[in-house]
């Protein structure tokens, strides 16, 4: 899985984006 800047910067954000992109 590639990590983004903005997972650095939001890393909570990101996760629930991830898991929602995801679809997990």
């Amino acid at each position: 899985m590639s990590l983004s800047p903005f997972h650095l910067a939001i890393p909570v954000y990101d996760l629930a984006a991830t898991r929602h992109f995801y679809g997990e």
